[in-house]
């Protein structure tokens, strides 16, 4: 039996201990913020349903769903059918989405994709409860899939993916500015 080198040791030590902290650290950084300290009529929301100004139909319907699925999966918030009895009013525009090619083989077809989503969130509280300045931010998310190397994934599932990421984002700045802003003046 070959002993294997040290060298090829520590090496293989340190890529496994690179993985396992970015997995561990990837993990720390999209869990929610628990709010339950704060009363449950404060963190009502009322989801509109997102517009688009970018060339790519329906994207805005699958991003609309994907935030109204990552709320539920948080339960920090609770969703209201009408708009008068949410104390915060949640909307979004769809303005970039973009495929560009990053890996081409000869014939310059592109083997890997890159999809680029970015939306504007904005957050209002409801007039009627206080109203208040605003909250207005523009998030991003991106991503890479390949349809003929490596790990096969079709842009469906690739862009489904995507927009869950950033539904993650949207919430984790929802659940900020609420923390920041919000439920800083009624106090705990």
């Amino acid at each position: 039996m070959r002993r294997v080198p040290a060298a090829f040791r520590r090496a293989l030590g340190r890529i496994t201990l690179g993985i396992a902290t970015s997995y561990l650290c990837g993990c720390a950084a999209f869990q929610a913020a628990d709010l339950s300290a704060y009363a449950a009529d404060l963190r009502t929301v009322y989801l509109h349903n997102f517009s688009n100004t970018s060339f790519q139909p329906d994207v805005h319907f699958e991003l609309t769903e994907a935030v109204r699925q990552e709320l539920h999966r948080r339960g920090n918030f609770t969703l209201q059918r009408e708009r008068d009895t949410a104390r915060l009013w949640v909307y979004g525009e769809v303005v970039v989405y973009r495929k560009e090619g990053r890996m081409f083989d000869n014939f310059r077809n592109p083997t890997r994709v890159e999809l680029i989503v970015a939306c504007r969130m904005r957050l209002r509280e409801n007039p009627a409860a206080g109203g208040g300045e605003p909250f207005d931010r523009e998030l991003s998310a991106r991503t890479e899939f390949s349809q003929s190397e490596g790990f096969l994934e079709s842009e469906l599932a690739a862009r489904d993916r995507l927009l869950r990421q950033l539904a993650g984002r949207m919430n984790a700045a929802l659940e900020t500015e609420f923390v920041n802003r919000f439920a800083a003046g009624t106090g705990r």
